[in-house]
């Protein structure tokens, strides 16, 4: 079993965007029905290559991820290791490491201001858990019944995932959301991934959190304190200078521009 190495990919990786380990697509891994042609279109949408290269079609590229409420969803620590070092936290994942060619020092500092600044966002109702008993077993017969096995590695009886490729890691869970939130994403996962690639379930809101008790065990993070104002006006910036803004806009009131392609990461070989 392999992961098949196609252009596209080989693009990103000679253009700077590095990935420390192969994002997974789940349904090319092993056996499909398209040819390589076809494999590579479907990654340029899936890694969104068209947001940060030009000379490439972006008209079916998926989503970002919306980071307009981030500070009222994830830990502000799980954000900094993410951004530093996305594959290495998240192992599989198609959000391309930006930082790669700076310091690791300088990775870090930045990551943190960025951190900082995402934290800062808090555009939208806080999580709350549902009233009730929140049962994690209940969330383990839902994992592995709903259809979360599709993309995401079945579990053993020690809770560890069983299959290593072709899906979709979940180890990185524990400490990533604030309480509920996880929860509060199961219920309604297109309100923040509006691409779809996490189908709704159409799971109750006490199924939804018992799902996430299961994957993220007991959950006893905290909001960081506020950041002083003048490390989240550098995030800010350095969130539009290392091109964040390419996939994601978070202040969708401000008229922050996205950067044109053809600024960084040319189409060049």
């Amino acid at each position: 079993m392999h992961h098949r190495t196609l252009p596209s990919l080989a693009l990103l990786l000679s253009s700077g965007f590095c990935f420390a380990a192969p994002p997974v697509v789940p349904g090319l891994h092993g056996k499909h029905p398209l040819d390589e042609a076809q494999s590579g279109r479907l990654l340029i949408g899936e890694l969104r290559c068209a947001a940060c290269h030009e000379g490439m079609d972006g008209s079916n590229m998926k989503e970002a991820p919306d980071l307009s409420n981030a500070g009222l969803r994830l830990t502000r620590d799980f954000m900094e290791k993410f951004i530093a070092d996305p594959a290495a936290v998240h192992h599989g994942t198609t959000m391309p490491n930006v930082l790669a060619s700076e310091t690791p020092e300088k990775r870090v500092a930045i990551a943190g201001d960025i951190a900082a600044y995402l934290s800062s966002l808090k555009n939208g109702p806080v999580p709350v858990l549902p009233e009730g008993e929140i049962d994690p077993y209940d969330g383990k017969e839902l994992f592995h019944s709903a259809g979360c096995v599709a993309c995401h590695s079945p579990r053993d009886e020690a809770y560890r995932e069983v299959l290593k490729e072709g899906v979709v890691s979940l180890n990185h869970l524990p400490g990533k959301h604030l309480p509920a939130a996880l929860g509060e994403f199961l219920h309604t996962p297109l309100e923040i991934r509006p691409s779809g690639r996490m189908p709704d379930m159409k799971l109750t809101k006490m199924e939804a959190h018992s799902l996430a008790a299961f994957l993220e065990g007991v959950n006893n993070t905290k909001p960081a304190p506020p950041a002083e104002p003048s490390r989240i006006d550098a995030g800010r910036k350095a969130f539009e200078e290392n091109n964040c803004t390419a996939c994601h806009q978070p202040e969708k009131d401000t008229n922050t521009p996205r950067r044109s392609p053809r600024n960084r990461y040319p189409h060049s070989t």
